[in-house]
């Protein structure tokens, strides 16, 4: 065989390798394609998110937003016990009416994906509304079916997540229905 003959059929070689090397899917990975973690929380009860030991201490009805969207007020309790800066988990109403989750709102004292410093304990409460319709952001949905309380939390430098939800009683979300409006949140601060 030649020499040119040699080197064509060695660069086909090489070719076919990259060729086919490229078309190749590359194997799973444990960490970034790990699928959520799906816990159920109870309330009172501290669950360790990564080394952030959070709990959800109670849920109760809240006025109503200016907008008319029931909401509930969360007393949550946080500590980084981790050696480094973490952050709280966030925070969300989801229902079967809705796929999004219903946000919080500015003015709660303790901040969802908020930074919590190495040894910090952060408590507080949340003020968090019924999620929007759908097909329309600015109206509610007219109920909170099988409505729950939940928390997301990620590991640092990973893609692993674990989210704990936290049932909220028929009867917390009926209340929270029949709320009157309330005032738009944060409050300004009191004259002195």
């Amino acid at each position: 065989m030649s020499r040119v003959v040699r080197r064509g059929v060695a660069l086909a070689a090489v070719v076919c390798v990259l060729v086919t090397g490229c078309t190749k899917e590359a194997p799973p990975d444990a960490d970034v394609d790990a699928k959520p973690v799906v816990r159920d929380g109870v309330i009172g009860k501290s669950e360790d998110l990564f080394g952030v030991e959070v709990s959800v201490v109670r849920i109760e009805a809240f006025s109503q937003s200016p907008d008319a969207f029931p909401r509930l007020r969360v007393t949550m309790r946080s500590e980084n016990r981790s050696a480094f800066e973490q952050q709280n988990p966030d925070v969300q109403l989801k229902c079967d009416e809705s796929k999004e989750g219903g946000d919080w709102f500015l003015g709660s004292t303790w901040e969802p994906s908020g930074r919590l410093a190495k040894g910090v304990v952060n408590v507080g409460l949340v003020i968090i509304g019924f999620p929007h319709k759908p097909n329309n952001e600015r109206y509610v949905v007219p109920n909170c079916t099988n409505a729950h309380v939940q928390l997301t939390a990620s590991k640092p430098g990973s893609f692993q997540t674990l989210v704990v939800n936290y049932p909220v009683g028929a009867d917390i979300a009926s209340e929270a229905e029949r709320q009157p409006l309330g005032p738009s949140l944060p409050l300004p601060d009191a004259a002195t």
